[in-house]
């Protein structure tokens, strides 16, 4: 999920991101939040979204 979360406002709108990890792909709020953070925090991702992702709604 990290790596689609860098893609959002740049490739990807964070609707659709959203759509395919919780509907699509079936991951659950608590894993795409822990992708959020890895993408945050990690040298792996040059790209990072820093947006909220409002993952409540």
């Amino acid at each position: 999920s990290a790596y689609y979360i860098t893609l959002i406002d740049k490739r990807y709108s964070k609707e659709e991101v959203l759509n395919l990890l919780k509907n699509k792909w079936k991951i659950p709020n608590d894993i795409i939040q822990k992708g959020y953070e890895l993408q945050l925090n990690s040298d792996e991702f040059p790209i990072k979204y820093k947006g909220k992702l409002d993952l409540d709604e």
